[in-house]
């Protein structure tokens, strides 16, 4: 399942729990199309909860990278940075993650990610927020 909290803008809060099924992936792309459609600029924090979670799809990864290279532009353009938490037992064996022409960092702990994210992203683009202001989102993470 793949949810996602809007509720922070200019912060996008993406929730991953179990394997994502080709539709579901496909989903995520229309909803970050939707994003990007937008045109104000944005970060994401993707929050991996569980092994299965990471696990790609059967059937739709030429779509997947279709859809990447054919928005690379809007999110060179639109996308100030883009963090991932992964679970700490598949942080040594994860994928690097693509950069798309946006700083882009992979984190074993929420903490480190929203650090990253409100200090080295958010902050130098104007664009204040505080721990406080997202609230507690540690609760996001356990099933």
């Amino acid at each position: 399942m793949i949810t996602h909290d809007l509720n922070h803008w200019p912060l996008i809060v993406t929730v991953l729990r179990g394997a994502p099924t080709a539709d579901e992936q496909l989903a995520f792309l229309d909803q970050f199309s939707r994003w990007l459609d937008r045109g104000e600029r944005f970060a994401t924090l993707r929050i991996y909860a569980d092994s299965d979670s990471l696990l790609r799809p059967q059937g739709n990864g030429q779509e997947a990278k279709e859809w990447f290279q054919s928005n690379a532009e809007r999110i060179a353009g639109l996308v100030l940075g883009m963090a991932r938490v992964l679970p700490a037992a598949n942080l040594t064996e994860a994928r690097p993650m693509p950069r798309l022409g946006v700083p882009a960092e992979t984190f074993g702990a929420l903490d480190t990610a929203l650090s990253w994210l409100i200090d080295d992203i958010l902050a130098p683009n104007g664009i204040q927020m505080t721990r406080q202001s997202l609230g507690d989102l540690h609760g996001l993470m356990s099933p």
